[in-house]
């Protein structure tokens, strides 16, 4: 019993090391947290993306962005204007180079998943998912992604991107 309880705080403490990362405090410079205005002044050339004008969420998109050598368009998110997360869309034949660049600032990914997928009759792809989760803060990065399809990432708040499941209460007859 000894053995097995000392293998498995060995292995947690392994475990915690090797899938421990530092979470980004922002997204090419702008903080989680950040105002639409702090964006504005840091991408003058935003434009808000359709939305329903009673909702708490605003989409801001911004086309040709480079990550590091890159090109990418991203929509920021804001929820009650503070910056909650960035999707970030590219061309998927770029995904290495882009899993490389989160791999060198991240570390590995936590989670990693291959599937095929086959958005049209006849047409199928290798799909690649990898993700990087902390305490508060999620990225996912996705190689095909829609029916188009784009390489994709989601890089925020946790709460946001992933909230935990909502209780469901069922009401007595």
């Amino acid at each position: 019993m000894k053995k097995c309880l000392l293998s498995f705080f060995v292995w947690s403490v392994f475990d915690s090391m090797v899938f421990a990362w530092e979470e980004p405090e922002h997204f090419l410079g702008l903080k989680w947290g950040s105002s639409i205005g702090e964006l504005r002044k840091q991408q003058p050339g935003i434009r808000e993306l359709a939305g329903r004008a009673e909702s708490r969420i605003r989409s801001f998109g911004v086309e040709n962005v480079l990550l590091e050598t890159v090109r990418t368009n991203v929509n920021y998110v804001f929820l009650d204007n503070g910056f909650v997360c960035a999707y970030v869309f590219f061309d998927p034949k770029d995904f290495a180079v882009i899993e490389h660049i989160f791999t060198a600032k991240y570390g590995g990914a936590k989670e990693v998943k291959q599937n095929v997928m086959s958005p049209s009759i006849g047409v199928e792809y290798r799909n690649m998912t990898l993700k990087w989760e902390g305490e508060n803060i999620v990225i996912d990065l996705i190689r095909y992604y829609g029916a188009r399809p784009d390489g994709f990432a989601a890089i925020g708040k946790k709460s946001f991107l992933h909230p935990p499941p909502r209780p469901i209460f069922f009401q007595p007859k």
